[in-house]
């Protein structure tokens, strides 16, 4: 028999069931402490008078106050555990004597399949598809080389070649290349290299700038 289109209903309710099971279990297992009885206090006795000497040789009460009893500490119920597994017996046994045997396993049933379904269906991820999104790849050479050179200027007005050439030989391929090679790859891709232009007290010197790289390239047709 093949299950496979029932899997989306069949596996909340396997989790969910687990997970009910783990939690009762614990709840039944979980230590429980309860505070002991403390016994009535004795009745009031008249205070004795400041340095009035006490019975049987004790020392003088120079304070005549009586002091508090101590709270008592919690106490470990062994029996907790044998306890609720009693009620839940307990449960079960009124269950099955009673007239309505029947709706009362029913509804017991609906109970846990609702249960199981509410604890084991995972909570969908929020659908936010603008941080998730990834940058669409570069469809052309001179497109990533764009792209790194955008990265590279950051928020300069551009860079000049002898701070690109350094940079540009630590990419894939361009270890061994000289600065004419260097320039000649910058030239083959249509990458404009703008003569004498400054870049912070840097002045007077090659390099690319960064608005040239948004422009539109020259026609090619003759």
């Amino acid at each position: 028999m093949n299950l496979k289109p029932l899997q989306p209903l069949i596996q909340p309710l396997g989790d969910g069931s687990v997970i009910l099971y783990d939690r009762i279990t614990t709840w039944i297992t979980s230590p429980k402490y309860r505070t002991p009885e403390q016994p009535e206090p004795p009745a009031d006795k008249p205070p004795a008078a400041k340095g009035q000497q006490k019975k049987d040789g004790q020392a003088p009460d120079t304070k005549g106050e009586s002091k508090k009893p101590a709270e008592p500490e919690p106490v470990l119920d062994k029996r907790a555990p044998l306890k609720r597994v009693g009620l839940l017996l307990g449960c079960a046994y009124v269950t099955a004597v009673s007239d309505y045997t029947t709706y009362a396993t029913a509804a017991a049933a609906l109970g846990w399949v609702a249960a199981a379904y509410m604890v084991g269906t995972p909570d969908e991820p929020p659908n936010d598809t603008t941080q998730d999104t990834p940058e669409a790849a570069p469809a052309t050479p001179r497109e990533a080389l764009v792209q790194w050179l955008t990265q590279t200027i950051g928020n300069r007005p551009g860079i000049h070649l002898y701070e690109l050439y350094p940079k540009m030989r630590a990419l894939p391929g361009m270890q061994a290349h000289d600065e004419a090679a260097l320039r000649e790859a910058l030239r083959a891709l249509d990458i404009p290299i703008t003569r004498a232009f400054t870049i912070g007290d840097v002045k007077g010197r090659s390099g690319v700038r960064l608005a040239d790289l948004a422009a539109p390239l020259p026609s090619r047709e003759e």
